[in-house]
């Protein structure tokens, strides 16, 4: 991204970092000073600021942060994000698709990736994402199913009952899950109950479903716990995970991948 001019005012370039290490999870301020365009001494008065209003934890050189439970970035700003990691991730989700001829891909901007590296035979693609919805219409060999309800413009995903009883109907062969965070003890989450529904319904009604995040979700924990991490087939995500991280993550009996 480039860097953001250096006449923002204080008070905006605050609230667009909070933005950005809730992005990322943590941040470190020399990357901080670089983005914004200010000086260390700037960055550390700003850090100062967001740490005593109880939305970051600083630490040697970096700031942690600490977002409230039911936050969600804007769709914009996650495109924005880790795009290196996240067509890493997506590239090795494919794989698990196998013989599957019906995929669920859920909302979000990594999800919709995986659709770059779909096999060149008949498929059938159900999603809550208008995102994915587009991009999946205009591949030949795969049909498209949208589910339809309430649009959230945070997203552009689709939620709410006409969507959750779609599913119902449906017997898919393998879901993308995504999830706001997964905490220590596995827990799956996401900031609104309406998108918690969707997410629940569709490892419902799937025979297998795989997890596809990037290594900040492990950090994370939302406002609505949807499912565990032991009833995914496997969880996909960066190799910027640590090994300690996945060794915490080894009692939950669940193949962590790290792409």
């Amino acid at each position: 991204m480039a860097p953001a001019r250096n006449q923002v005012g204080a008070h905006a370039r605050r609230a667009a970092m909070l933005e950005m290490i809730r992005e990322a999870g943590q941040c470190a301020a020399a990357d901080l000073a670089e983005h914004f365009g200010v000086s260390g001494e700037t960055v550390r008065r700003d850090l100062r600021a967001l740490e005593r209003g109880g939305q970051i934890e600083r630490s040697y050189g970096s700031a942690r942060a600490l977002a409230p439970s039911t936050w969600e970035s804007r769709l914009a700003a996650r495109e924005a994000l880790d795009g290196e990691q996240k067509h890493r991730i997506a590239a090795r989700a494919a794989e698990f698709i196998d013989d599957a001829t019906t995929i669920f891909i859920d909302e979000g901007h990594l999800p919709s990736l995986i659709l770059d590296h779909l096999p060149g035979r008949p498929l059938t693609i159900v999603t809550s994402s208008l995102l994915s919805a587009l991009k999946a219409a205009s591949i030949p060999h795969v049909t498209c199913l949208q589910l339809g309800g309430r649009v959230r413009s945070v997203t552009m995903g689709v939620v709410d009952h006409f969507g959750v009883e779609m599913l119902s109907g449906l017997s898919i062969d393998l879901a993308f899950i995504g999830a706001n965070g997964i905490d220590e003890n596995g827990w799956m989450s996401t900031p609104d109950p309406a998108v918690a529904a969707m997410k629940k319904q569709a490892i419902a009604c799937s025979r297998r479903s795989v997890f596809v995040g990037t290594h900040a979700k492990f950090a994370q924990t939302s406002f609505v716990r949807f499912a565990h991490l032991a009833q995914m087939q496997a969880a996909v995500t960066g190799s910027e995970l640590s090994a300690f991280k996945v060794r915490q993550l080894a009692r939950h009996e669940v193949p962590i991948i790290r792409a």
